[in-house]
């Protein structure tokens, strides 16, 4: 890979005994030398091998540590093992190999590799729900990436803005998100080609930005790599991002299909990550019903999502939790179930709090469920279609006026439902057209 430090073996083991704050005299006594030889292995005078170079490497904690060329191309190699095994979600050997790999931070003059490390174990740690530690470990790789300046591998900025689009993803920071990934994917001479999930966060940032005709072109684009692997459970997740980019341009019937096939798959995996599939597939296909205007089984998949999520071990009180709670409280209001409604309503609210989203959601299900209301209208019309604009979530706005459409029409209020009409032509043609 050509990302290790071109330093003679002499000079790395003069900078780790420095960086250890030992002196000559101290090391030689450790290794029962004068404090000559020790002089001249570290200008280069004597050759330190074999025995003796264990030894010193003992004597300054770095036993694990690479240092000779032989040893500097196996570590390189075991970082893409690494690699390998979080793509395919082995997380217990990529633990174990992590763990064993850590000595390389104990080398100064590796900073590519220590950095390629870093964010690798920033992989498992964000495979192991660790928050705090993976907000450490980012750190600590960034006070590297500024000292290396230019000198930065492509394999280490590759990693870094993949890291960094997952950071933005959690704090809903989406456009940002997307810049990463796409910075990701431009690095040339990487393992992208390898690992098609870049490709597959690329699509999940521009769907959730409203531009989901170029989502689904890098969805494509990712299963099509060879080594995609519909039988992986984080491709299986990605499949149902697949499923509901086609719901949204109108294939409902491609995507049912797709999500038929994937729980089929999911059931065959462990209890855990096939119930936290499931619980993301029956949320999809909620979608597809819905679209079709079939609510009882739109609410049916809803009821499937969150009995998994509870079996994925997921609190009711998340985020997540609550969107499940707007869907089948919005299916329940076109039903005219207005008991259910005003009920999942207030449960929604309650977990909500100062979510804004999320209690923008329940609010504007709470007036479509009743719309005799005008205050529900002024709600709908001032307040949540233009919150539900700037996200953009287009879906929800649409849904806002077919409500307001269909309420102005009934009231006869001509010039207010052709300018409902005129915004929903608008929409379509910003997630038809994102560009214009």
């Amino acid at each position: 890979m050509g990302i290790h430090s071109n330093l003679r073996l002499n000079e790395k083991l003069a900078q780790i005994r420095k960086a250890k704050g030992l002196s000559q005299a101290s090391l030689a006594e450790a290794v029962d030398r004068s404090i000559m030889h020790i002089s001249r292995i570290e200008r280069g005078e004597t050759e330190c091998e074999g025995a003796m170079l264990e030894t010193i490497k003992k004597v300054l904690d770095i036993e694990n540590a690479p240092l000779t060329e032989p040893e500097i191309e196996l570590f390189e190699g075991r970082l893409w093992v690494l690699d390998n095994l979080l793509n395919a979600n082995r997380l217990h050997d990529a633990r174990n190999m992590s763990n064993e790999m850590s000595t390389i931070l104990e080398l100064p003059f590796e900073k590519n590799l220590s950095f390629i490390y870093l964010m690798l174990e920033f992989r498992v740690l964000a495979k192991e729900f660790n928050p705090s530690a993976k907000l450490k470990t980012m750190e600590k790789a960034e006070v590297i990436l500024e000292t290396m300046g230019e000198d930065a591998s492509p394999e280490a900025l590759y990693l870094y803005h993949r890291n960094k689009g997952l950071l933005c993803i959690e704090s809903q920071l989406m456009d940002d998100s997307l810049a990463h990934y796409l910075k990701a994917a431009s690095y040339v001479g990487t393992k992208l080609q390898l690992d098609p999930s870049v490709f597959m966060f690329i699509a999940n940032c521009y769907s959730d930005i409203g531009k989901p005709y170029y989502a689904l072109l890098y969805c494509i684009k990712a299963k099509e790599s060879p080594s995609y692997d519909r039988t992986n459970p984080t491709n299986l997740a990605f499949d149902v991002i697949h499923a509901h980019l086609l719901e949204r341009i109108g294939h409902i019937a491609e995507a049912i299909d797709l999500l038929d096939i994937l729980i089929a798959h999911a059931k065959k995996l462990s209890d855990h990550l096939s119930a936290e599939v499931l619980a993301a597939a029956h949320h999809a296909l909620y979608n597809c019903y819905k679209q079709r205007g079939d609510y009882k089984q739109a609410i049916l998949q809803c009821d499937e999502a969150l009995k998994n999520m509870v079996r994925a071990g997921e609190s009711s009180g998340t985020s997540r939790y609550a969107q499940l709670l707007v869907s089948k409280a919005y299916c329940s209001a076109k039903l005219k179930q207005f008991e259910q409604c005003n009920s999942l309503v207030e449960e929604g609210l309650a977990i909500a709090q100062e979510n804004e989203m999320i209690v923008t959601l329940f609010k504007s299900i709470s007036c479509i469920n009743n719309m005799k209301d005008s205050s529900s209208i002024d709600y709908l019309e001032n307040i949540a279609l233009p919150y539900f604009m700037s996200i953009p979530d287009y879906a929800f706005c649409l849904d806002i006026c077919d409500e307001l459409e269909a309420h102005y029409k009934k009231s006869r209020s001509k010039l207010k439902a052709l300018t409902i009409a005129a915004i929903m032509r608008d929409i379509y043609q910003k997630i038809l057209y994102p560009e214009r």
